[in-house]
């Protein structure tokens, strides 16, 4: 319970003597017998802090840079956990050049997500995806098709242009003009559009991006009639499970209703997927490892259909001191505070 507020300055968290906890694993008591959170501090001033023991936890440190002194000297004390989030572009599969499969994964394998990596803050802030399917999702195995030298680790390594030119030149689609629709904010998003530009011109395109402010973007960009190509996108789970990215790709998903596109901006629309989708959902309480067998081939046919451009799977960087203990992460609610303990 909330003990004293100093707006700007610091919170008190006490433990509230009327709890009795009823489940440890819905509600535990929690470890602290008081939280005192500082508030105005900078990130670089409260990672400081922790780093210099005159502070235990400091959260989502994903946007300071990776090459930051006090992380290097604190490395161990980081604890980095993705977000069940998917950063990815949409390509409209009903919109020229992207209605020609060669195309779109002509795109996935020129995009160079070393540099969208960058610009989300470093290793320590986003990964490299090449899938639909988020890490820590019933049914995620990683996979990447679209990578130089491909492994059995399924991990992206690098772009491949010389794969991806011999594509474009077999859609005989080299030269046309393509517009990558974003917004002005968040500039991680920024970012990746205009990674996303500079790999559409080394494959012989005419791309330029195009900022809209929020007010106007997404009615013009789901607006199937605008025939937009390239639109900047990203899902999060509401809750962990793959039909929360998966179940939004059917046919469903984009029909026009009085002009307006519904939740996939690609367009994707295939009747056999839909039917395996149904099929996944179904499983999910009858016979759960076989929903997840499911959802990973589905996983893996919809990268190969290259429907998005899959950038990066971002990253919550906590930091906690060098006394602290019992970290647990929640996918959903992030750092659970109050079960850290302090020696």
């Amino acid at each position: 319970m909330i003990s004293h507020y100093l707006p700007g300055s610091e919170l008190l968290l006490v433990r509230n003597p009327r709890f009795r906890e009823w489940s440890a694993a819905a509600q535990p008591a929690g470890y602290p017998d008081q939280l005192l959170i500082r508030l105005g501090l900078s990130a670089v001033q409260g990672a400081a802090a922790v780093a210099d023991g005159k502070g235990d936890f400091l959260p989502n440190l994903g946007q300071i840079p990776a090459d930051a002194a006090y992380f290097m000297r604190h490395r161990r004390q980081l604890q980095i956990n993705p977000f069940m989030t998917t950063s990815f572009i949409f390509l409209n599969v009903n919109a020229p050049p992207f209605n020609d499969l060669r195309v779109r994964q002509a795109l996935n394998l020129a995009l160079d997500r070393r540099q969208v990596v960058d610009g989300y803050g470093g290793p320590l802030a986003a990964q490299p995806t090449c899938q639909v399917l988020p890490p820590g999702l019933p049914g995620y195995l990683r996979y990447c098709p679209y990578t130089r030298d491909p492994g059995a680790d399924g991990g992206w390594h690098a772009p491949d242009l010389a794969r991806a030119r011999r594509l474009v030149a077999a859609s005989g689609t080299a030269g046309m003009q393509i517009t990558v629709w974003n917004t002005p904010t968040p500039q991680t998003a920024v970012n990746e559009t205009r990674d996303t530009v500079t790999a559409l011109r080394q494959l012989g395109y005419r791309a330029s991006l195009r900022l809209l402010p929020d007010s106007t973007y997404f009615g013009y960009t789901n607006d199937s009639r605008n025939r937009a190509q390239v639109i900047d996108g990203g899902w999060s789970a509401d809750f962990p499970s793959a039909d929360d990215f998966i179940g939004k790709l059917t046919c469903d998903s984009y029909v026009p209703r009085n002009g307006l596109a519904t939740t996939d901006a690609s367009e994707f629309c295939d009747p056999a997927v839909d039917r395996q989708i149904a099929r996944a959902a179904a499983l999910q309480s009858s016979d759960p490892p076989a929903a997840g067998a499911l959802w990973a081939r589905l996983d893996r046919q919809l990268t190969d259909l290259a429907i998005w451009l899959p950038t990066v799977t971002p990253s919550e960087t906590d930091l906690i001191s060098r006394r602290a203990g019992n970290y647990q992460y929640n996918p959903v609610w992030g750092a659970l505070i109050d079960q850290i303990w302090v020696r």
